[in-house]
């Protein structure tokens, strides 16, 4: 596609509440830039700069086929770029298939970056939640959350990040991310994650969880596999 703009190198969705598909193997956003063009409102995540491939304002995305790669953001989100920052709501990310390979990031979030930062209305929480079902995250960079960065305010957003099986049988595979610093594969500001099922191999970071770094909240493990992580620091495959 080799486009470029302010967010959204490829595809710009900024209405809000909307619900995205991606089911289609021929699908591929490839090659596309979302970078800063001047500085006002640049805060790097959610802000200009943010969605190489895909830009999007809250509300669903359903990926089951097709192809993100090859993207670049000056801000956040190689691949894939949802906030919630003018107007609060929930984002929701279901992965069954597809893949988000060797996209790059400056900021956070090489592979996907979710920024939930909305506070003006205190009175409703905001919800993210990342459902890795399958699919591959493969060759992501950035400088937190090498494959996944997730970053909610604690006032009033809640956010969990779930890698693992479903009805369909299958597993994601999430592999060869870099951050440099925290979360090679995932990094969460705040909330849970849990894994059921799926192959977390070769990720890496500067400092601390070569392939999973939660900075407040949980970490559940029933199934799946971690194996050759590398964190210089701190927590190998893991960081709590």
């Amino acid at each position: 596609m080799n486009n470029s703009a302010n967010h959204g190198g490829g595809i710009s969705q900024e209405a809000g509440d909307c619900q995205i598909e991606l089911s289609n193997e021929n699908i591929l956003i490839s090659g596309n830039i979302a970078r800063t063009v001047d500085t006002e409102d640049d805060t790097g995540t959610g802000g200009k700069g943010s969605g190489g491939g895909l830009f999007i304002e809250k509300g669903v995305l359903n990926f089951s086929a097709g192809t993100i790669a090859n993207n670049t953001a000056t801000g956040s989100g190689g691949g894939i770029s949802m906030c919630i920052k003018r107007i609060g709501g929930d984002i929701i990310v279901n992965m069954t298939g597809g893949n988000i390979v060797n996209n790059t990031a400056n900021l956070t979030g090489g592979g996907i970056d979710i920024f939930a930062d909305y506070k003006d209305d205190t009175s409703s929480t905001n919800h993210v939640s990342v459902y890795l079902y399958g699919g591959l995250v493969d060759l992501n960079k950035s400088n937190n959350g090498g494959g996944v960065q997730v970053w909610v305010n604690e006032t009033n957003s809640e956010s969990l990040v779930y890698i693992g099986e479903s009805e369909l049988n299958i597993e994601p595979v999430i592999t060869n991310n870099y951050s440099g610093t925290n979360g090679g594969a995932i990094s969460i500001s705040s909330g849970d994650i849990f894994v059921t099922k799926g192959l977390l191999h070769n990720n890496s970071a500067e400092n601390n969880g070569g392939s999973i770094y939660i900075n407040g909240g949980n970490f559940v493990m029933i199934n799946g596999s971690f194996d050759n992580n590398v964190a210089e620091v701190s927590g190998g495959a893991v960081y709590v």
